[in-house]
């Protein structure tokens, strides 16, 4: 299934149809073209001139594509030859060979291609990422052909970009996205409308990471126009850059004037959010004022200040280009998608974005039983009650019947459990380290089946206990995340009993039945009664400690006085 947003003067109905007529495997959009590639390894240009495109794909490469992207109106494919065809905008075609200008190392096997409006990006068969600038002028923009039994052959120096090994490279119609083997991305080209993703709408003709994205590991990327998108590896999307027809799936102001929506966003013709590069310091300068009934950071600066200079330069830019500063979103964006579709592939045009998912969305995974054990321990996002939440699944624990969906975590102490309500309502941690998923999505997830808890403990022995509890249930919060069980099994004895039917309590939030607080007694966060025999969510000691039951405590394994090492609390649905 495709999903369509955006800019469509080219996209009619009949194109629409053929999208979802079969099954999509790829797409790649221009201005007014895209190029869909289908299962059965047939492709079809839809949008403008596309019956011609097609005819004369058909007899230069027969239906062995590899590869089609546009330079401007200019479409350029690889077949699966290796052998590169462009055809022109006046529907002339030549063929294209390529050498490394750096190395004079003879002609380059190209195994992906890509373009800007004016440049060819390249992927070689050894993962090096490759440019030829201004392709259009080497080559000539009006290509003549009268002979049409012979194929004209152009040769193009090829420069390289990066000494990282690229996985994808995608291209906008200034700038450039690329993916490296290790999921980083990074970005080059035109900056001005925040499409590449470094908090300013600055351009640059060097390769740089993407700061704000450090940590998240990518596994696709798409360049638009002037906008941008990434997809990480639990399935979340990111989108940076000029959102003029809502092509970051933000709210857009044109799109709500077309909709007959006249009224006006405070923040309107205000430069917020956006950063400039002073040239003298090469500083980063921005306009810090988010209140609308207070003077801007350009109200209060003398005119020959460089911070001044810069928003002057800035605003008449964007005034000139006609683009209204507030539909610039120069930093990456998660994006909150309303329906749980399941994410595949994206591509972006010049004002629109399309997303590829499959017919798996009607039946997304709703915890970690669901996600396929083979793709080992990790984080991944599942939807409860078509809730999408970010998890971490442990496949290796009892791998039989999928994974279990991990809620707390403590390995080693870098985490304060000691926290309020909210905290443990929402969640905290790193959910491939020391974590709490959160009391709201634990209610959640326990609210939708029937579950069985299992507990992992480890002291600094390294010996191992576990305890097991079917038909573990957290209530909503309204009910202080009551928390119940039917039935316990383990090699360790039962230090959940007393808990058993008891609210969640926190320091600043007291529900056990003790007179006393007990969370702020015993430093931790737990299901109280009058307190607990068990503490699992209290301060990492590190083994035996003097102070008493305030430690990583299981009382009927080694009591109040020793604090374990490692603990692990995990859901899985019951048979």
């Amino acid at each position: 299934m495709v999903n369509f947003y955006g800019y469509d003067e080219f996209m009619d109905d009949r194109s629409l149809q053929i999208l979802n007529e079969k099954n999509v495997i790829r797409i790649n959009s221009s201005w007014s073209n895209t190029a869909v590639y289908f299962d059965d390894g047939k492709q079809k240009v839809l949008g403008y001139q596309h019956a011609i495109l097609d005819q004369i794909l058909y007899k230069i490469s027969g239906s062995s594509i590899k590869n089609i992207t546009f330079v401007g109106e200019n479409l350029v494919c690889l077949n699966n030859s290796d052998q590169c065809y462009m055809i022109t905008d006046k529907l002339k075609y030549f063929m294209i060979q390529f050498y490394d200008k750096q190395q004079h190392n003879g002609q380059i096997k190209i195994c992906h291609l890509t373009t800007t409006d004016k440049d060819l990006v390249i992927i070689s068969d050894t993962k090096t990422c490759f440019i030829s600038e201004n392709i259009l002028c080497k080559i000539g923009k009006d290509i003549r052909c009268e002979d049409t039994d012979i194929t004209p052959t152009y040769s193009l120096p090829l420069v390289s970009l990066c000494t990282d090994t690229v996985a994808v490279v995608s291209c906008g119609k200034e700038h450039v996205l690329l993916l490296t083997t290790y999921g980083t991305v990074l970005t080059f080209g035109g900056g001005t409308r925040g499409q590449l993703g470094h908090g300013t709408v600055d351009s640059t003709k060097e390769p740089h990471l993407i700061d704000s994205l450090a940590g998240l590991k990518m596994l696709a990327v798409a360049a638009g126009g002037w906008h941008s998108l990434c997809i990480s590896e639990c399935g979340d999307i990111y989108c940076w850059g000029w959102n003029e027809s809502g092509q970051l799936g933000l709210p857009s102001y044109t799109v709500r004037e077309k909709d007959g929506d006249t009224s006006t966003p405070q923040s309107r013709h205000t430069i917020e959010n956006i950063v400039t590069k002073d040239n003298d310091t090469n500083k980063l300068v921005q306009d810090k004022s988010n209140d609308s009934s207070s003077l801007s950071s350009k109200d209060i600066l003398a005119d020959d200040l460089p911070e001044r200079q810069n928003l002057d330069k800035l605003e008449s830019l964007l005034f000139i280009q006609n683009v209204d500063p507030a539909q610039i979103h120069p930093l990456p964006c998660l994006i909150d998608l309303q329906d749980t579709f399941n994410i595949q592939k994206a591509s972006c045009g010049s004002r629109h974005t399309a997303l590829l998912t499959d017919e798996s969305n009607t039946r997304l995974p709703i915890d970690c039983g669901d996600i396929d054990i083979n793709r080992g321990s990790g984080v991944y996002k599942i939807y409860p009650q078509g809730y999408g939440i970010n998890v971490f699944c442990d496949m290796e624990t009892e791998n039989v019947d999928g994974g279990w969906t991990v809620f707390q975590r403590r390995i080693n102490g870098d985490t304060n459990f000691y926290r309020g309500w909210n905290e443990y309502k929402a969640g905290f941690g790193t959910l491939d380290k020391e974590h709490w998923l959160g009391n709201d999505k634990l209610h959640k997830l326990t609210a939708q089946d029937e579950y069985e808890l299992l507990i992992t403990m480890q002291d600094f022995g390294n010996q191992k206990r576990y305890a097991r509890y079917s038909n573990f249930k957290v209530d909503n919060e309204a009910n202080k995340f009551n928390m119940t069980y039917s039935k316990f099994t383990g090699d360790v004895g039962d230090s959940l009993k007393r808990q058993h039917g008891h609210g969640f309590s926190t320091k600043d939030q007291d529900n056990d039945s003790d007179s006393r607080n007990c969370a702020e007694l015993y430093k931790g966060a737990w299901w109280y009664r009058n307190c607990h025999d068990s503490n699992l969510n209290g301060q990492y000691l590190g083994g035996e400690h003097s102070s008493g039951a305030d430690g990583v405590n299981w009382k009927h394994w080694k009591g109040y006085y020793y604090s374990l090492k490692a603990t692990s609390m995990m859901l899985r649905r019951m048979e």
